[in-house]
């Protein structure tokens, strides 16, 4: 599952269930930071899933904005796992 981004401060990251991604750009929309954009990849339905594409100084925060607003649940943010 790729990680689109992680803080390691924080200790949690954001998630994309890449195949499960409908293109719908919700996500990308809802994202109040603008660090989401339409990918240059394909998945199985033939639409393509964000990706984190931050622009100067702005990077996720991890509010989880695109999560909420996922219809699909594709994107997700997690603690990351104690190694």
């Amino acid at each position: 599952m790729p990680i689109l981004y992680k803080d390691e401060e924080k200790k949690k990251m954001l998630l994309l269930q890449f195949e499960r991604c409908k293109g719908c750009s919700i996500c990308i929309e809802a994202c109040p930071r603008g660090v989401l954009k339409e990918g240059d990849k394909q998945n199985h339905r033939l639409v393509y899933p964000p990706i984190y594409a931050p622009e100067g100084d702005k990077n996720c925060t991890l509010c989880e904005s695109c999560m909420i607003a996922c219809p699909d649940f594709a994107i997700y943010v997690v603690e990351v796992p104690e190694e």
